[in-house]
């Protein structure tokens, strides 16, 4: 297992050959190639008692300089069935949220689950 020298802050040459490291001693964590499929188990996520269904069914806006960039993330989801097309209504949907990602000018779509966060129960 790559350390780092504890004894004082890396440089960012020692941070990036640390990284390589790691990277190469975990390839399969670090493979973004495909989703692995889970081990272990069924998961279960337990609702509390008298959770209703909710949807919100309003989209939201996407600054159009983000637009393709989102579209291209969807589509790759999309074709590694992580996520699947729905053209009717349902009584679960949760909104995208485009996210900014660091020093980068593009963002990540993310899922806004804070309407089902308060009925999970742990």
């Amino acid at each position: 297992m790559p350390r780092w020298p504890h004894d004082r802050e890396p440089t960012p040459i020692e941070r990036a050959t640390h990284a390589s490291e790691i990277i190469a001693a975990f390839p399969k964590v670090f493979d973004t190639t495909t989703l692995r499929e889970m081990s272990g188990g069924a998961m279960r996520i337990r609702l509390v008692d008298g959770a209703q269904p909710s949807a919100v069914t309003a989209s939201r806006l996407i600054p159009c300089s983000w637009r393709g960039e989102i579209k291209a993330q969807l589509d790759d989801l999309l074709e590694k069935d992580i996520i699947t097309k729905v053209d009717y209504p349902t009584q679960r949907c949760h909104p995208m949220v485009p996210v900014p990602k660091k020093n980068v000018h593009m963002s990540k779509p993310m899922c806004d689950a804070a309407r089902i966060h308060p009925l999970i129960t742990y």
